[in-house]
């Protein structure tokens, strides 16, 4: 029986209060709500989600994968970290790899004069076979 493969990602957070806008360190930029509107530069419509490893797909491998992901104001990732992992790792990795090769859309803050801010937005990243004439 063939199977189909979704590859979702969604995007989450929680808006935290005033932070400082200098983001010297990854821990400075603010945690979003929503990811910014703005260009991308990629083929794919941002977040691209990441293709299914061979292998996972193979042994029927799903899971959930939430990345921290701190964006400089150039839109490149900085920091990528997994805040919670999926219970396999060949997903973490598949997750991680894509969202440090990607670039995300720049944050310009509302009130703030001069060009873009750096940001964190929580990634969740959901890894799913469905079986063939499953419902979208």
């Amino acid at each position: 029986m063939a199977r189909n493969v979704s590859v979702a990602v969604v995007v989450i957070g929680a808006l935290l209060g005033a932070m400082p806008w200098s983001c010297r360190a990854a821990d400075d930029c603010p945690l979003l709500e929503q990811m910014p509107e703005g260009e991308v530069r990629r083929d794919c419509k941002y977040p691209c989600a990441p293709s299914y490893p061979r292998s996972a797909y193979r042994d029927g491998l799903e899971g959930d994968v939430v990345l921290d992901v701190t964006v400089a104001a150039s839109g490149a990732p900085a920091r990528v970290r997994i805040a919670t992992p999926s219970a396999h790792a060949i997903l973490n990795k598949a997750a991680l790899r894509v969202t440090k090769e990607s670039v995300f859309p720049r944050h310009l803050p509302k009130g703030k004069t001069g060009g873009a801010s750096c940001y964190r937005i929580l990634l969740p990243v959901q890894f799913r076979i469905e079986p063939e004439g499953a419902e979208e």
